[in-house]
């Protein structure tokens, strides 16, 4: 027996996608950037995987199920799930609509590729377990903070040295700097500045805060951890290859800036504080975190006022005197957030002070951060749930810098987790309210996808003026924008590559075609708003032959072939123009032919249409392969498909007979096999019909069969062949 080239003719089912949105069963799709994602049920989107989906079945019976298919199982898990191969003519979407329509099919999912989201390479952020509660890792895939941001640290102080925080071995550090003042010689060392005060605040030296219980600009805390813990929390650096994670810290480059202000090593003063805070105020802070606790002060009250009155959110730990007792001061106070703490099974810890003015909570237990002397280890108390909210706070501030105080406690509160089994209804005046926990926990990925801007506008750009607007931001705000790369575009007819304003009026070049992205940026923000737009006609990508890559003129031997294509750019599938005389049968993105050996070369070519037309076309140049060639001489092919009437199995030889000496010397076998039997199955696995020898095909008539999906399968000498077809 001759080894044989199958190649069905005219097989196979095509499904169009061309909608932008699809839906099978419960799962949901969307079509962008000329790709089909998997939209989860908190909106992101999961670029779906064509190879395999899982499958379900009400029976034991998965081996009908293979055969009927013509699939294979990947894997098998222990609990009736199987991952199956998807069939190279169709996507994971298309199979999945036939398959779930058979009634013995319970459930089918569609894999996607998803992400790790970014992972800190930080050495102790396994050890941060409070992060992973409150959202980080989806959080920082959003933003990661940047030296636009100010966060004032009233507390103990701050070992300004540390590794994670100062320079350290790093180029930079997430300090913040006066910059009215001049620089220290050493900036580690307060006492080496000029002994000016260079910025007539009557404070010398005040480069890197201010002592305002000992009156000097030494702002280190040598004995007490407390504030280095704190400022950790906000600005530990960020993915920079040691120590912890700062919510706000950065990405290998500047975080949240920490402005240290001390009001007692020891123990804080009311004296000091409100000086502290009004110091923050008149130095640009923009988040002001507390974690401490004094009497009530008339000053410090002020003080808080004049925070709010200037749009500076005022964070404060709760109090850590255990369940008998209420909120501490200046917690108290209605205009700070008020924070209590979390264990890491969502309840409320039993050291937290808690009551009516409970703003939120957030994770309190063995918190790892910074300490004094270029350390680092754990602690617990309302102190250190207090700075997660003040670092997210801070990043809202950098998404959006014009939000008011009271719409940053609204995004708190609307988006804080119901947790710890309280009640959050005992008041009816203040809905979704627990005297435990506040308004929940803190998710900070809920908030930050709050706030975060988005850009409306088509997904398509044309030669045609198109605009993009910025949606959800606050009125009069001053917004710029712009593109990239500026070459995609056409500066005519009243569009533009940059601008300011909302609204962006963009068209695209004529002579360029790609993915580009279009940028606002809200004026005093640090966070770039982007979108991902396709500009001009598509274009086709990852041509493959066999499934290899194509680089130029390719030889193949006669038989059975497929090419593959990848349009970008649109939602439609491609458009094959193929050489006269060729057989050869059209999928989605895929076009099987064949290559007789009497034709010396083949020309194919694809190209894709979206709204601004038609792309150029990518070639595919054929020539047959004369030497090393399999000793095949027939195909298979079964049409029409789908078929109505009557469906014609027939064998077509794919020689060339004046090679065929060279092919089979004295044994040449001109003539291909006549098959022996074929019949038609239906998606249960029953024969519904058998083909009729008529001459040397086989006919099958399909009338009375129900319109769907059937399999037919074909005996030629002692082989059996299968494939689809569709009855229509």
């Amino acid at each position: 027996m001759k080894t044989l080239y199958l190649s069905f003719l005219l097989l196979g089912i095509s499904f169009s996608l061309f909608s932008q949105n699809k839906k099978i069963g419960n799962q949901t799709f969307i079509f962008k950037s000329g790709e089909w994602y998997k939209v989860s049920p908190e909106g992101n989107l999961h670029k779906i995987d064509n190879e395999i989906v899982t499958i379900k079945l009400k029976t034991s019976d998965i081996n009908n199920f293979i055969e009927n298919h013509r699939v294979s199982i990947v894997r098998e898990s222990g609990n009736g799930f199987f991952d199956i191969r998807v069939p190279r003519n169709l996507s994971a979407l298309e199979f999945s609509e036939i398959v779930l329509k058979e009634p013995l099919v319970e459930s089918i999912d569609v894999n996607t590729y998803g992400s790790y989201g970014f992972t800190p390479n930080d050495t102790q952020f396994s050890s941060q377990w409070y992060l992973t509660k409150i959202g980080m890792i989806a959080t920082w895939d959003r933003v990661r903070g940047n030296n636009c941001i100010q966060v004032a640290i009233i507390d103990s102080g701050l070992d300004i040295a540390h590794e994670d925080i100062g320079r350290g071995v790093d180029t930079y550090d997430n300090l913040w700097r006066n910059q009215g003042e001049d620089n220290w010689t050493d900036p580690n060392n307060p006492t080496t500045g000029n002994g000016i005060d260079d910025d007539g605040n009557g404070l010398i030296d005040d480069w890197r805060g201010w002592d305002f219980v000992n009156f000097n600009n030494d702002v280190r805390s040598p004995g007490n951890s407390h504030g280095t813990h704190v400022a950790g929390i906000v600005s530990a650096k960020l993915h920079n290859g040691r120590g912890i994670s700062g919510i706000g810290g950065g990405n290998s480059t500047n975080g949240i800036q920490l402005m240290m202000l001390g009001v007692g090593e020891t123990a804080p003063s009311s004296a000091a504080l409100d000086d502290a805070i009004l110091y923050a105020i008149q130095n640009g802070a923009d988040v002001i975190q507390l974690s401490l606790s004094v009497a009530q002060t008339n000053a410090i009250d002020n003080a808080i006022q004049t925070a709010i009155n200037n749009g500076i959110p005022v964070i404060c730990a709760s109090g850590n005197n255990g369940p008998s007792l209420a909120v501490s001061y200046p917690a108290t106070n209605p205009n700070v957030i008020a924070v209590g703490s979390t264990n890491s099974s969502d309840q409320k810890s039993s050291f937290s002070n808690f009551g009516t003015e409970l703003f939120i909570a957030a994770p309190g237990e063995q918190i790892r951060s910074t300490r004094i002397g270029n350390t680092y280890g754990d602690d617990s108390g309302t102190s250190f749930a207090a700075p997660q909210v003040s670092a997210i706070v801070g990043l809202i501030r950098s998404i959006n810098p014009n939000l008011t105080v009271q719409q940053i406690r609204d995004v708190l509160s609307n988006t804080a987790d119901k947790v710890g089994g309280v009640n959050y209804n005992w008041d009816p005046a203040r809905p979704g309210h627990s005297r435990e926990l506040g308004f929940g926990r803190l998710n900070a990925n809920a908030a930050i996808q709050q706030v975060l801007p988005t850009i409306t506008g088509s997904n398509t750009l044309c030669t045609t003026n198109s605009n993009y607007s910025l949606s959800f931001i606050p009125p009069n705000s001053i917004i710029t924008w712009s593109v990239s790369p500026i070459g995609y575009f056409a500066t005519n007819g009243g569009a533009n590559t940059n601008g300011t304003g909302a609204t962006a009026t963009v068209r695209a070049a004529s002579n360029f075609a790609g993915s580009a992205t279009i940028s606002f940026i809200i004026q005093g923000g640090c966070t770039v708003i982007s979108r991902t737009i396709w500009v001009g006609t598509p274009q086709i990508s990852n041509q493959r032959v066999d499934g290899s890559s194509y680089y130029g003129p390719t030889y193949i031997c006669p038989g059975n072939h497929w090419l593959q294509v990848t349009p970008i750019g649109t939602t439609n599938n491609a458009n094959w123009t193929v050489q006269s005389g060729v057989p050869f049968h059209v999928t989605p993105n895929y076009l099987d032919f064949t290559m007789y050996s009497n034709v010396s070369s083949i020309a194919i070519t694809a190209n894709a249409s979206n709204v601004c037309g038609t792309g150029a076309n990518a070639a595919f140049y054929l020539m047959r392969k004369t030497w090393g060639c399999p000793s095949s001489y027939y195909s298979i092919t079964a049409y029409p498909n789908p078929a109505s009437q009557e469906l014609t199995v027939s064998t077509v030889s794919t020689l060339d007979l004046s090679d065929a000496s060279l092919l089979f010397g004295d044994v040449l076998k001109d003539t291909p096999p006549t098959p022996s039997r074929a019949v038609l199955i239906d998606e249960q696995g029953k024969t519904v019909c058998e083909g009729q020898l008529v001459g040397s095909d086989l006919k099958l008539n399909l009338r009375g069969l129900k319109r769907g999906l059937y399999y037919i399968h074909i005996y030629v000498d002692d082989q059996i062949y299968k494939e689809q077809i569709l009855v229509d």
